[in-house]
């Protein structure tokens, strides 16, 4: 019987699989693996409520971005294995598939999402022809849904990204205040969006959220892109986190 009043498990799945790890030479490559992830992570999972005797609790999963992948075959594996049913599975962001963001992998329907996101940051930013239309978001997403469903998606479906109509060109443009020369260059990528909605400005929209911009003369290529959004996030988060673990949870260390 769960007890129903006691506090429950929540147990966070990292959101990639860059973990330092100690292994013999030959088996990393082994270990770094989704499947492989599963297995130790549902392992430890078990071993915590065996040591700690937790097995009433209830145990909910949460995975953000290459996490939320992970924590539903975690789930799987402890439903299979161990007998444990998770309370929930909390996806933040989370990437379960990899076709819309796979160069050898075209995927319209992730281009037409995309294209919505592009729109809206075009227009926060006034550089969107829909700022002459829209007066709020919601205007601005039934306006780029519509487009973007309605005139993108069927007229991929019978052409290539470069083959569209000079008039399906000119719109993608004025909508989302980018030349379709960019997008030709690398499809739809968001890191071209993201440095060239101001381009020569040397500003960057944020690819997490596009409303936050980040000024930095340094960033010239995709290797050495900052987040902007992450940025003003971590500005916030970091020393909250921190207050929490150390001051409010009493948990010391390095």
């Amino acid at each position: 019987m769960v007890e129903l009043n006691s506090p429950p498990i929540i147990l966070l799945m990292p959101p990639s699989n860059k973990m330092n790890t100690h292994s013999a030479e030959g088996e990393l490559k082994n270990f770094c693996t989704e499947k492989a992830d599963a297995v130790y992570l549902s392992q430890f999972i078990s071993q915590f409520l065996i040591q700690h005797k937790l097995w009433q609790k209830k145990i909910f999963l949460c995975g953000e971005s290459y996490g939320g992948y992970r924590v539903s075959l975690i789930a799987q594996q402890l439903i299979k294995k161990d007998g444990l049913h998770p309370a929930a599975i909390i996806l933040i962001a989370p990437f379960i598939s990899g076709s819309a963001i796979e160069e050898n992998s075209p995927n319209i329907l992730g281009e037409a999402n995309f294209l919505i996101g592009y729109i809206l940051t075009a227009w926060y930013h006034k550089r969107s022809s829909l700022n002459a239309n829209c007066q709020n978001e919601a205007e601005v997403y039934q306006a780029a849904h519509k487009f973007s469903y309605q005139e993108y998606i069927p007229a991929r479906l019978t052409s290539s990204l470069m083959l569209l109509s000079s008039k399906l060109h000119e719109k993608i443009s004025a909508l989302t205040g980018i030349s379709m020369d960019v997008f030709l260059k690398h499809k739809l990528d968001i890191f071209n969006f993201s440095e060239n909605l101001f381009k020569g400005e040397k500003r960057f929209v944020g690819r997490i959220d596009g409303r936050y911009v980040l000024e930095h003369p340094l960033v010239v290529n995709e290797s050495e892109y900052i987040d902007p959004s992450t940025v003003s996030f971590s500005q916030r988060l970091t020393p909250l986190t921190q207050n929490f673990f150390f001051n409010q949870m009493n948990w010391p260390g390095d």
